[in-house]
């Protein structure tokens, strides 16, 4: 018990020991951790006042360092400023003596002007006394002469006028000679130049048509082939095509005879291929004709076609069509009259553009005039009547019916295209050529009529023309004078009344020291190729090339409008000193407008085609230079221009045509020249290849 009590103790006692020991500890502690944190705040303010003292420092230096820059700035601005000013001060000055010098400059110009003009005014005063002087001594001279002559002054021009009488009577009677046919000369003249240009473009030659055909043999054994046994396979092919065969001594050669081209082409195909067969037997020869027989209706109806397309005349009927190829088989008076049609279509299609008529009219009717003779040997009567019967089946136009029945004459034609009908049937079937039977006797006629005419003396050369209708004669100068060609014409005109068939008339006889050779040339180049929404320029060179001057010389450029623009024209300067004007068409006008006039060839012209007033969507189509009458040699020296601007929206490829042509007139002969030029626009100029697709 004791020792427990002995233990007990002093764990009581150090358990006090503890509970008065732990609180003095914590407080000893606190203490000591209250002092550490009054230090550390006591440090803590004292860097805080040095870093605020510090930042106060630092933008103070700041502050003036800016304050610096600034002032620096400043003082720079104003020193430039002040330089500028000066610099301006300096200019205004030296204008301002500038202008001080002009005006004083002007004041001595005027001071001259009014010199002059007072020197000019003394000068006209005494060229005023000095005309009235010369008017007081022509006066006085004129009356001078009156008293010496013994006349006055309207006796006088009496006396002169009759003194030249005799001299002028021959001339006089030559200018009343050419008065009065001018009038016959003026009314013939277009419609000479009408027919005469539809005579140059479309007169072509004819091979006059024969009733037989000569097929060509390989050999000689191929005749009795031909003839077969006992004449069975001749006697078949001739039966089958309603054609001679004659087999003769001619060597490698079978004649077929017949007057219908139709049969002898359908014989000649067939028996050409029997020849190239070599199966000749009836069975086969029905076979072969009845192939030659579709195949000549296959190009009659080609024929037909190709008529319509050469003349531009569309819309026929389908039977019409075969009609007119088998035209191209039947012939009048040696002239294929397919050929006829077709040329009697373009001559009366070019006069009636010329006389400002129906031209598809015209074309249409001249192609159709003679549609009657493809059957008038299978129908009675007229090629005329059976003509206007077929038109009126075919529901073709009243004009065209009544131009087809009255291209002879049998009744009266009611428009002018069947005017022009009959003088193109006329013209294609008179002129020299046409048909056989008339040109030994044409060329005889036209030999007989310069026989005439080289016959009187002085004549040098001597030409018959427009198939017989003029006769040209050149006399030589000195031996034939002015007076004399009259007389001598007169002489001419009455050998060939008494010589030949019929009466002759010399419209005109000149005479020249050489022979006019006429010729006129214009080129034209620009781009080959232009980019679509870009501009380009033509250059054009023109030139009289003839030995003699030439009337009414002349340039034209045709602008392709629905394509390009027209911007600038240059007129270029020329080799003669003359007075010319430009003028120019619109699409929404086709009369030529003046642009310039009273324009001087030494001078190049320059005008702006835009500024021409015009309409919303009115260009400029044509540009026209009048020159009048050019000398000898007149050409281009510095070449006209013709600027245009292509279209944004043309199509790449499209090939852009621009002519231009010239031309002049000699005693009423017109020479004429043409040039184009060909520009590709592109939208690209490389264009891209497209990939392959393995097709």
């Amino acid at each position: 018990m004791a020792n427990g009590i002995n233990i007990l103790i002093p764990i009581i006692a150090v358990v006090i020991a503890l509970v008065i020991a732990v609180p003095v500890a914590c407080k000893l502690a606190v203490a000591k951790k209250v002092k550490q944190d009054a230090e550390k705040i006591g440090t803590a303010e004292e860097k805080a006042r040095n870093i605020i003292d510090e930042a106060l420092k630092t933008a103070e230096t700041k502050k003036r360092e800016a304050l610096l820059e600034a002032k620096e700035e400043s003082l720079k601005t104003k020193n430039e400023l002040e330089k500028e000013t000066r610099e301006r001060r300096s200019e205004l000055q030296k204008y301002e003596k500038r202008m001080l010098a002009k005006e004083e400059s002007v004041d001595r110009k005027a001071n001259a002007m009014e010199r002059r003009e007072a020197e000019y005014s003394a000068k006209e005063t005494e060229l005023k006394k000095k005309e009235k002087k010369v008017d007081e001594l022509h006066d006085q001279g004129v009356q001078e002469l009156e008293r010496i002559s013994g006349l006055t002054s309207e006796q006088a021009k009496d006396y002169l006028l009759k003194s030249v009488e005799d001299e002028v009577k021959i001339d006089t009677a030559k200018l009343y000679k050419e008065l009065e046919s001018k009038a016959k000369e003026d009314a013939a003249k277009k419609a000479k130049e009408y027919v005469v240009t539809a005579i140059q473009k479309c007169a072509v030659d004819h091979v006059a048509e024969s009733t037989i055909s000569v097929v060509q043999l390989p050999s000689d054994e191929m005749k009795g082939r031909i003839i077969g046994r006992e004449g069975r396979n001749i006697r078949t092919l001739e039966t089958l095509t309603g054609v001679d065969l004659i087999i003769d001594d001619t060597p490698e050669a079978v004649v077929l005879s017949g007057f219908d081209p139709i049969r002898r082409e359908v014989a000649r195909i067939a028996l050409e291929k029997l020849i190239v067969d070599g199966r000749i037997h009836p069975a086969r020869i029905e076979e072969m004709v009845e192939k030659s027989t579709k195949e000549v209706d296959n190009v009659i109806k080609q024929e037909g076609e190709r008529a319509s397309f050469e003349t531009h005349v569309h819309g026929l009927h389908p039977e019409l069509i075969r009609l007119l190829g088998r035209l191209k088989y039947r012939t009048s008076y040696g002239q294929n009259v397919l050929q006829h049609s077709i040329e009697v279509a373009h001559i009366a299609g070019l006069m009636a553009g010329e006389l400002g008529a129906d031209v598809t009219l015209a074309k249409r009717a001249g192609l159709l005039h003679d549609i009657g003779k493809a059957v008038d040997h299978e129908v009675e009567g007229s090629h005329i009547t059976i003509g206007g019967d077929i038109a009126k089946k075919y529901k073709e136009n009243d004009k065209v019916i009544n131009a087809i029945m009255a291209h002879h004459g049998d009744i009266e034609p009611k428009t002018i295209e069947a005017c022009l009908i009959q003088a193109a049937d006329g013209i294609s079937a008179a002129r020299p050529g046409a048909r056989r039977e008339n040109l030994e006797s044409y060329i005889k006629r036209l030999e007989t009529l310069e026989e005439i005419a080289n016959s009187f003396k002085g004549v040098e050369r001597s030409f018959a023309i427009q198939a017989g209708r003029e006769v040209r004669i050149m006399v030589k100068s000195d031996a034939v004078n002015d007076d004399e060609t009259i007389l001598m014409a007169k002489e001419i005109v009455k050998k060939i009344e008494n010589e030949m068939e019929y009466p002759g008339q010399i419209i005109k006889l000149s005479a020249y020291d050489k022979p006019a050779s006429l010729g006129v040339t214009i080129t034209k180049r620009g781009n080959a190729q232009v980019m679509a929404g870009q501009s380009m320029r033509y250059d054009l060179t023109v030139a009289n090339t003839s030995n003699v001057p030439l009337e009414s010389f002349f340039w034209h450029d045709k602008i392709p409008y629905d394509v390009a623009r027209p911007t600038t024209l240059t007129t270029g300067t020329y080799s003669a000193r003359l007075n010319y004007r430009v003028l120019y068409k619109t699409n929404y006008n086709t009369s030529y407008q003046v642009l310039a006039s009273n324009l001087l060839t030494g001078n190049n012209y320059s005008f702006s085609l835009n500024a021409i007033p015009m309409q919303a969507g009115e260009v400029v189509t044509d540009i026209y230079f009048d020159f009048g009458k050019v000398p000898v040699g007149f050409q281009s020296v510095v070449n006209p221009t013709l600027s245009v601007m292509v279209n944004g929206n043309a199509v790449n490829g499209y090939q852009m045509v621009n002519r231009a042509d010239v031309g002049g007139k000699y005693q009423g002969t017109w020479q004429t020249a043409t040039a184009s030029w060909v520009t590709i626009i592109r939208r690209l100029w490389n264009t891209p290849t497209l990939p392959k697709t393995g097709y």
